[in-house]
């Protein structure tokens, strides 16, 4: 999914890097806190669950964008 993602941007970058030009992308998503989890209603349920959940949440709500960050784990 990643290249997906980052596939057009990357080949922007490189397209007018030679000319000073600096390509970024935003990639929407949400990042697991306790807000949120509070907000969903599933403070309690524990983590394995809340990621099953929350990746089927994001593909129906969320069209393209699948991503939880979790904060320290880097994904």
């Amino acid at each position: 999914m990643r290249d997906q993602r980052h596939g057009p941007v990357q080949s922007a970058a490189l397209d007018y890097a030679a000319d000073g030009i600096h390509v970024n992308t935003l990639v929407p998503g949400t990042t697991d806190t306790e807000l949120v989890r509070r907000a969903a209603g599933m403070k309690a349920l524990p983590d394995d669950g809340w990621q099953v959940l929350m990746k089927q949440w994001a593909k129906s709500n969320i069209p393209a964008v699948s991503r939880n960050h979790v904060p320290g784990l880097g994904r």
